[in-house]
């Protein structure tokens, strides 16, 4: 009488057999490396047959395609023969800790899972210098200039690319605050820095910004940064919109100055007498609380309520004020 199935008998006859890659061979970690433009870290895995019996190799999945590639030299080993399973880490655009996996699967039931590390340093990046501010004002006439650290990262085999000799190119004003470069070694890892300073475009209406940095070698460009940040307004209202109803016939909301100057608030109007507005204070300040409020009679829909100042660029602000029924 038979019992259990084949693929419980497949599966003993391969932990009878020795494997075609020791456990402490699956795994490799390439260490600190350097992702530049087109960078890989190949690494080939040897599988050696020392059966009688020829293995072929079912299925080799890519667990993480984004990572890297995977491929056979041969779909079948004959006895006491070996192949080789290549995994290419795709470095470009990558930092930090990068694992990949792949899993071979043989016709005597072997699942061989493949594990490749490596800890990625782009080979340049910018970081802010201190927390500076990621806005500009508009109408302020102020000029938001942000400071950066540019940051070259090399091994011992691959130096970081010189700085010194990098030219600095960018959609808005762009310079480099000093010609030292400084030097630190950790964990062989290589690094060289030099500061820099972009000013923040603030024309136009407010909303979000984008500029791109180019760092040219030889005319080469060798690397890319995006900076962002947004233009506010002079005065800002949080919230920009508020509802009202039966239930809440008044809220509050804050002005603030976004570029330092105290200013008054004057008369708070809007064409629907039943929708009113005052502010607490009647005296400059950097901030004000205005209290709007409706009536009974308030119709519902959309009405505008307008706050006028005495900033000098900013003499009104709108706000939103939705009636509920």
């Amino acid at each position: 009488m038979r019992s259990g199935g084949g693929g419980g008998l497949q599966a003993a006859r391969a932990d009878a057999l020795p494997p075609l890659i020791s456990f402490r061979d699956r795994s490799f970690n390439f260490g600190p490396v350097v992702g530049r433009g087109g960078a890989k870290a190949t690494h080939l895995y040897r599988l050696s047959n020392g059966t009688r019996s020829a293995v072929r190799l079912l299925e080799v999945a890519n667990l993480k395609p984004c990572c890297g590639r995977v491929r056979i030299d041969h779909e079948e080993i004959p006895p006491g023969g070996a192949g080789e399973v290549e995994v290419v880490l795709m470095l470009e655009n990558k930092a930090g800790d990068l694992n990949h996996v792949a899993v071979v699967t043989t016709s005597r039931g072997e699942t061989i899972e493949l594990k490749t590390t490596a800890t990625v340093h782009p080979a340049v990046r910018i970081q802010p210098i201190e927390p500076s501010p990621s806005r500009a004002v508009s109408g302020s006439g102020r000029t938001e200039e942000v400071r950066f650290l540019a940051i070259a990262a090399g091994t011992l085999g691959d130096p970081p690319l010189d700085l010194g000799h990098m030219e600095l190119g960018s959609t808005i004003p762009a310079r480099w605050c000093d010609s030292e470069v400084s030097r630190t070694s950790t964990d062989g890892v290589e690094t060289a820095a030099r500061p820099l300073a972009v000013r923040l475009d603030a024309g136009g209406p407010p909303g979000a910004r984008a500029a791109e940095l180019a760092f040219r070698i030889g005319g080469e460009i060798v690397h890319r940064s995006a900076v962002n940040w947004t233009v506010v307004p002079p005065i800002t209202a949080s919230p920009e919109s508020i509802a009202l109803g039966p239930k809440m016939r008044s809220a509050k909301v804050v002005l603030d100055s976004q570029d330092g100057l105290p200013f008054r608030v004057g008369r708070a109007s809007c064409k629907e007498p039943a929708v009113t507005g005052h502010a607490e204070v009647d005296e400059p300040a950097g901030r004000h609380t205005i209290q709007v409020e409706s009536t009974a009679g308030a119709p519902v829909g959309v009405h505008i309520l307008t706050i006028e100042t005495d900033h000098p660029s900013l003499p009104r602000v709108e706000l939103r004020i939705v009636v509920l029924d």
